[in-house]
């Protein structure tokens, strides 16, 4: 367990945390990874709410992190669920390369994004990406 809510980032790569908590609601940590926590349960996590820049890559089931919503950066490659993202819409750059269970309907209002990396993954389409491009001229996406 993690308490502390003044520090501005912290990475717990290729650790197994099991649980992360903040001191109060309004933690001051703006840069979170948390890469490769296979048993990391994100319960606590959405009282981060200061976060901007989040890696949880490699975790397999990524939810309840819709209250984020000052998240500019976030990865969520290799990952097996992805839920509760499509109210992040100050999101700029976006990764979720080497996933399959995404749908567009997931992403459609993340209006802001810049970059968006979708290599190897099937599940959105050429054409969902054509519309999501029209909506927002100034995405590059990576697939």
């Amino acid at each position: 367990m993690i308490r502390n809510s003044k520090i501005s980032a912290f990475i717990l790569t290729l650790g197994f945390c099991s649980n992360v908590q903040a001191t109060t609601p309004s933690a001051d940590v703006e840069t979170l990874n948390l890469c490769r926590n296979t048993t990391f349960t994100n319960t606590d996590i959405s009282k981060l709410t200061n976060l901007k820049a989040l890696d949880l890559s490699i975790n397999n089931t990524i939810t309840d992190i819709s209250k984020l919503t000052k998240l500019r950066h976030l990865t969520l490659s290799y990952n097996n669920t992805i839920n509760d993202i499509n109210d992040l819409t100050n999101l700029i750059d976006l990764d979720l390369c080497n996933n399959n269970t995404i749908t567009i309907t997931d992403i459609s209002k993340l209006t802001n994004l810049r970059i968006l990396d979708l290599r190897n993954q099937t599940v959105i389409t050429e054409s969902e990406i054509s519309n999501l491009k029209r909506k927002n001229p100034s995405l590059e996406t990576l697939k």
